[in-house]
């Protein structure tokens, strides 16, 4: 019994150190593009450190990612890659000579190469390609040739086990999201003839606390680990491994493209000291769910697309005298910011109730996502601007005011808990994508009876909409013929409610008028109760009738629930 037992644990030993075990081999291609045939089936599944020599192109490379399912060491220092046309290599079908190909170890359908650790880089190799190691998790080790000028985008994306390499010094360039998700890195040496480095190169490698710039750099610098410019007037990336407030050198002018984008433990920015600063650039605090303050210097002029994007921390933010262009994705899904505060100084912008317009508060320009429940947009705005309420999954309900003519792209924009929408009779022009995915709306009220114009999937994903009132019989005629509207709505969707007309007795002696701005009610007794309702029951007015032509304000445009003493019903104002 006991020879038994110990036999079956030598045996188990025996098999776990074969599983275990480093398999070796060498191999010379003298043909590129014929790996897959000089290794037999069993080595393509057991040979863990490989070394390559003679000439390869992106199929053997494709071989190495798909085939050898165990490859854990690998040094191609001695191999030559040459170009390739065709539909046989890593990704695409064109591929330079002397680069990495893209993609050359990621297969997004056979999944990621996480069994690789250590790779030596042919030394002839110049560029690496797109994609390159994406997910390669279980790398460790990479060797780059000195000949290496170039990586390009997503080459390293989420290598999350290298803490460390040597940049060679011939390097001029590294694209946007080279590094993206190096989470193993703390520190990275820039050489000194790097020439170009794209913001977001490094993004979201959350340990990385420092760039450190050679010297003889004459492109770039670096202080406090924070990267610049040469002279220091731009920043161009800040470390996501930084944490706590951050306070701007006073010779920067620019913040550049992504430079602070997803660096999660920044919580305040503050500028206020950089007198020269001018421009914050597309995406440059993206992602900084942890920014709660934000400090904008009194020389700024522009603020670029999704500059702030994704700031969910931030609930302020205060705009100076000097701003000139704020692009309306700037603060695109702030979801805790509940005022823009504006320079009263300010000659291009102004702000109501935390609400972003134009100095003359014709055009409104961003409304804050933090915001909840109903809107009334002032009488005076007679433009909404881009993307104004975009993603707001706060508002509930929005009224439009009397005079709008123009609602722009993207408007409102994936307002998924709007349930209604009176489009108003001045209204003519609805911009490209600007009531996509409000998935709730379910009643049109178009009050225009000349359709207006409508962009690209303007309503689109709007399937819950059961009903569009249009004001007249001849306008059901119109949307209907209307190409763009009927392409949204079937037939059957598009009815007619009440006009703005005078309409028939409610009761013998019951008459309701309209005109833009009050509801006349006639044949009411003396005493009789007259009461206004929004259509969600909102009880607006209270009147007492005198026996006489009854009166009502109501100061906008909208649906409005009318209840007399034996009757209630809706009109279109």
């Amino acid at each position: 019994m006991f020879m038994k037992k110990l036999l079956s644990i030598f045996v188990f030993t025996l098999l776990a150190t074969l599983l275990t075990a480093q398999v070796s081999k060498n191999i010379n291609i003298p043909t590129a593009g014929t790996l897959t045939t000089l290794l037999t089936e069993t080595e393509k599944t057991t040979v863990t450190n490989l070394t390559i020599t003679g000439i390869v192109d992106a199929r053997d490379f494709k071989c190495l990612r798909d085939e050898m399912s165990v490859l854990a060491i690998l040094d191609m220092n001695s191999a030559n890659i040459i170009a390739y046309s065709g539909s046989d290599g890593t990704n695409g079908y064109n591929y330079v000579a002397d680069e990495i190909p893209q993609m050359a170890f990621y297969n997004s359908s056979l999944g990621n190469k996480t069994t690789l650790k250590s790779f030596i880089i042919p030394s002839s190799v110049t560029s690496i390609g797109m994609g390159a190691f994406e997910y390669c998790s279980g790398l460790t080790s990479i060797t780059l040739p000195t000949n290496l000028s170039k990586i390009e985008s997503w080459a390293f994306y989420n290598c999350s086990g290298l803490s460390s390499f040597n940049l060679p010094t011939g390097l001029k360039s590294i694209s946007d999201y080279a590094f993206h998700s190096c989470y193993g890195l703390t520190s990275i040496l820039l050489p000194k003839n790097l020439s170009s480095i794209g913001g977001a190169a490094f993004i979201s490698c959350t340990n990385l606390a420092e760039y450190i710039v050679d010297l003889e750099n004459p492109n770039y610098s670096s202080l406090n680990g924070v990267l610049f410019n040469k002279d220091k007037t731009k920043l161009i990336s800040y470390p996501c491994g930084k944490t706590g407030g951050y306070i701007t050198p006073s010779t920067v002018y620019t913040i550049g493209n992504s430079s602070f984008s997803s660096c999660i433990r920044l919580t305040s920015i503050s500028m206020s000291g950089s007198n020269s600063l001018t421009k914050i650039e597309s995406s440059a605090f993206a992602n900084c769910v942890n920014v709660s303050s934000i400090l904008l210097p009194s020389s700024l002029d522009t603020i670029a697309e999704f500059a702030f994007q994704e700031c969910y921390s931030l609930k302020t933010i205060t705009i100076p005298s000097s701003v000139r262009n704020i692009e309306s994705s700037s603060f695109y899904y702030c979801s805790s910011l509940t005022d823009y505060i504006v320079d009263n100084n300010n000659p291009n912008y102004s702000s109501l109730n935390g609400v972003l317009f134009n100095k003359i508060k014709t055009k409104l320009i961003l409304y804050p996502a933090g915001k909840l429940g109903e809107y009334t947009i002032p009488i005076s705005v007679l433009n909404i601007g881009s993307r104004a309420f975009a993603s707001q999954n706060g508002l509930t309900s929005i009224i439009l005011p009397n005079n709008l003519t123009v609602i722009e792209n993207m408007a409102f924009f994936n307002c998924v808990n709007l349930t209604s929408l009176t489009l108003p009779s001045s209204l003519t022009n609805i911009g490209d994508f600007a009531f996509m995915l409000c998935s709730k709306v379910k009643i049109i009220n178009s009050l225009n009876p000349t359709p207006p114009m409508i962009g690209n999937n303007c309503f689109a994903n709007t399937n819950s909409v059961t009903d569009v009132f249009v004001p007249t019989i001849n306008a059901i005629t119109a949307y209907k013929n209307h190409t763009d509207w009927i392409r949204f709505f079937p037939d059957d969707i598009i009815k007619s409610n009440q006009t703005t007309e005078i309409f028939k007795p409610i009761e013998n002696n019951l008459k309701i008028y309209s005109t833009d701005f009050e509801i006349l009610v006639e044949g009411t007794k003396n005493n009789e109760v007259v009461e206004l309702f929004t259509t969600t029951g909102k009880k607006l007015q209270s009147v007492k009738s005198n026996g006489e032509l009854l009166k009502i304000s109501v100061g906008r445009v909208g649906v409005y629930l009318i209840k007399t003493e034996k009757k209630t019903f809706k009109l279109i104002l």
